[in-house]
């Protein structure tokens, strides 16, 4: 009974989720109704003297989805990564919670990191790569973060992306585990975004960026649902850049729901991962 109790709590939480982000002023709505952008960078890799870290991008790509994505979802970013030539792979939570019944949506990040190892795993004993570059999103940051933490898991890894990849966790979550019955209502992932939880401290001490990793951190002021956009960022210790999507195009700002879909995300992510510097091209 607790476990039904749980995921109905969670369905619950999820469609005031997105409640909140259809409510959520539509500056960004537009943003990514721009077919036009390029599918592919320039064709040939840039000359030496426009790269300025170390080229990945041969490295395949893991994209380690939010609460809400479900296999499948991102095959814009599949279409715009792989023309660029880089190899997608694509991991979300819910596929976890409709094979693992101890699993609910939104449950503690924990429950979630042993199935995110294993497909890690096996996407490097398909490709034969000795790491992989990791693309977050929301909920699949923290899951990220947590799973870097664990065992020998940061040497698996060269390069990641956080798309508004709660850092510091959740100032909303906080509020709702100190007010609602059970903290959250019982659920776990609010629980552990609350920015005092244990999970917070455990990815952001002694430092928020790992030794070994390089980091790019990617938000919007306009970011409600997963606000403030701080939270978002990196600080302290550690080889990393953030980047606000406005600060690259001006006027582009986008809200939480649709950060993933947008065009000069995906541009930079590639840019990234190529090594080069991070100036997307911007469509009004």
């Amino acid at each position: 009974m607790i476990h039904v109790r749980h995921r109905h709590a969670a369905i619950a939480a999820a469609t005031l989720a997105l409640a909140a982000s259809f409510a959520a002023p539509a500056a960004g709505a537009n943003t990514i109704q721009s077919p036009s952008y390029p599918d592919q960078l320039g064709g040939t890799p840039p000359a030496v003297t426009a790269q300025v870290r170390e080229d990945s991008s041969n490295l395949p790509v893991v994209w380690v989805g939010s609460a809400l994505d479900f296999p499948g979802i991102n095959t814009r970013a599949r279409s715009y990564f792989e023309k660029n030539g880089l190899r997608f792979f694509e991991w979300a939570p819910l596929a976890v919670t409709a094979t693992d019944p101890n699993v609910g949506v939104f449950d503690h990040i924990n429950k979630y990191t042993p199935s995110l190892n294993a497909y890690i795993d096996d996407v490097l004993r398909q490709t034969g790569a000795p790491k992989v570059n990791l693309v977050t999103f929301s909920q699949g940051g923290l899951i990220s973060a947590v799973w870097q933490r664990q065992g020998n898991n940061a040497s698996k890894v060269d390069k990641v992306v956080n798309i508004s990849g709660l850092v510091h966790g959740s100032p909303a979550a906080q509020l709702a585990n100190q007010l609602l019955p059970g903290g959250c209502l019982g659920i776990g992932t609010c629980q552990d975004l609350d920015p005092n939880s244990d999970v917070i401290h455990f990815i952001t001490n002694p430092t928020e960026a790992l030794p070994g990793i390089e980091y790019l951190n990617i938000d919007s002021r306009a970011d409600i649902v997963a606000g403030p956009y701080t939270n978002n960022l990196m600080f302290g210790d550690g080889d990393y850049q953030n980047v606000l999507i406005e600060d690259m195009c001006p006027f582009q700002q986008v809200d939480h729901p649709l950060m993933g879909f947008h065009h000069a995300v995906h541009e930079m992510i590639v840019q990234f991962f190529r090594g080069q510097d991070v100036k997307p091209h911007c469509i009004p």
